[in-house]
């Protein structure tokens, strides 16, 4: 083999400073040999090339990424080009703007900051703080360690923060469970819409609820929402949230103003906005990788009780992320909330029977195939119902008069009144799914498998309960399961037909 500059050789199970790099061991992978010119720190310049390894977004390690990850070792951290490097918390561009005078004959800059920068207390980015982090961590490390050093191996897994702000976990903390509040309006306006504001605009002493994830999970922690401001009346209540967050979310009573961001831009500048006026109800579940664009960055709590791979053996998403946050752990029926005087809104069928499907879940192991769902809706049309897909994309395929196509075509408050009026709703686990636990309406989830990462570990749910209430009761709902871990589609039509049998009356 030939011999590139002066090769040192690692085998990737064993070079391990700590349990995490053992997950470069994967089945299809038994031996990996690094042939590359050694770094300053192998460990921390590997998790900041690309952590993604590390953090579940990728399912078996990449050749293709050792590929870069050795060129961007022997050629780009010399040379400056960066063409692969994808990390979280060091930013060159900063580091050379803040600190260019002392630079010296560095031409590698992580491997200034690691050797000399952080000693004269220059910060790796906006985002990381080293005065903050040693003051705040100084018992738990040796103070002659790289404080980012520290947060990258050890620190965020515990929760460490790596900037300056206040946590609800940090201020209140219960065990209690709490299966019932009260249908609280903070706003009691008839037309009350939440505002779009800036973080400018924000009053302290605040709270905000920070949960940029999916739309299900938008739906799933409205209760949050509403005991926080039943045990803080007094205080301003905000939330950070996409776009198509707002749109469902935007007639919440218990919010005084979203903060509105584009899921292709980094949070972390709006972030270091908002933390100086509020407290932040952190709601994302520990060990979860946030990607905005071409960035990304991991957001951890001090209560590590669920992971991505823990949390659905014994929880929904809302008790989960309630207990991440700090909260006490709620498991209750959520509520949508609409606009009662916006004729927009009418039911689309009166005194017709119909059914509710959505068939296309954005995370394609949770599709049942387009061939079930079509020769289910046929089956129900022949027994009397009309049938209505909703979604983004067409699944079922009937010419059928009593066959109605409504995907992209629906706002999310005409979807609810349609689902709150039908007689059943059938689909995966989606933001629908949660749609139809808010309106307490019988539904049947054909549910696929799930895929819960942490630290490069996989692990496969196939007998998840994702709503709070009566859906996690077993309440008005019957689950759908691939047996023994099998795909999907290894449910049959029969068997979704003999659920849909117990909760509605088929004559014939």
């Amino acid at each position: 083999m030939k011999k590139i500059f002066n090769l040192n050789v690692f085998c990737g199970h064993e070079i391990s400073y700590d349990e995490e790099i053992s997950t470069l061991k994967r089945a299809r992978h038994k031996f990996f040999l690094f042939y590359i010119n050694k770094p300053v720190n192998y460990h921390i310049e590997f998790r900041l090339f690309n952590c993604e390894i590390f953090f579940g977004l990728y399912d078996n390690l990449n050749t293709a990424i050792i590929d870069h990850w050795i060129h961007f070792l022997h050629y780009g951290r010399k040379t400056g080009h960066v063409k692969f490097e994808k990390n979280f918390y060091f930013d060159e561009e900063f580091y050379i703007q803040q600190y260019h005078p002392d630079l010296d004959e560095y031409s590698c800059f992580l491997e200034h900051y690691l050797k000399k920068g952080w000693m004269k207390g220059f910060n790796p980015s906006a985002f990381f703080d080293n005065d903050f982090y040693i003051k705040k961590y100084s018992e738990s490390y040796e103070q002659d360690l790289c404080p980012f050093e520290h947060f990258l191996k050890v620190g965020f897994s515990k929760g460490n923060i790596p900037f300056e702000f206040r946590q609800y976990s940090d201020l209140y903390s219960s065990d209690l469970k709490i299966t019932e509040l009260p249908v609280y309006e903070a706003h009691k306006e008839q037309d009350y819409i939440v505002p779009s504001i800036t973080p400018a605009q924000m009053e302290n002493d605040s709270f905000t609820i920070f949960i940029p994830l999916g739309l299900g999970d938008a739906v799933a922690i409205e209760p949050i929402y509403r005991y926080l401001k039943i045990n803080f009346p007094d205080k301003k209540l905000y939330s950070i949230l996409y776009q198509n967050q707002a749109e469902i979310c935007k007639y919440n009573r218990n919010c005084d103003g979203f903060i509105i961001v584009d899921k292709n831009k980094d949070l972390r500048p709006v972030l270091l906005e908002v933390v100086t006026k509020t407290v932040i109800v952190n709601c994302v579940i520990n060990g979860i990788t946030i990607v905005c664009g071409k960035s990304s960055f991991l957001w951890h709590n001090s209560v590590t009780k669920y992971l991505p791979t823990t949390y659905f053996d014994k929880q929904n998403l809302l008790s989960a992320m309630s207990v991440v946050a700090g909260l006490p752990e709620i498991d209750v029926q959520p509520i949508f909330w609409s606009l009662p005087s916006a004729d927009e809104f009418n039911i689309f069928f009166d005194k017709v029977k119909y059914v509710v499907i959505h068939c296309s879940s954005a995370d394609k192991k949770k599709n049942w195939d387009s061939k079930n769902y079509t020769v289910l809706a046929r089956h129900l049309i022949s027994k009397g119902f009309s049938v209505v897909e909703i979604g983004v994309e067409q699944f079922i395929i009937c010419e059928h008069q009593n066959y109605y196509n409504f995907t992209s075509k629906l706002s999310f408050q005409e979807i609810y009144n349609l689902i709150k009026n039908a007689e059943l709703f059938i689909g995966p686990d989606s933001v629908f799914l949660h749609l139809s636990n808010c309106a307490k309406q019988k539904a049947v989830c054909i549910a696929g498998p799930v895929k819960g990462f942490y630290c490069g570990y996989k692990k496969m749910f196939s007998g998840q309960l994702p709503c709070s209430g009566d859906y996690f009761k077993g309440i008005n709902i019957e689950y759908c399961y691939p047996e023994n871990g099998k795909k999907i589609n290894s449910i049959k039509v029969s068997e979704v037909i003999e659920k849909v049998n117990k909760l509605i009356t088929i004559e014939g």
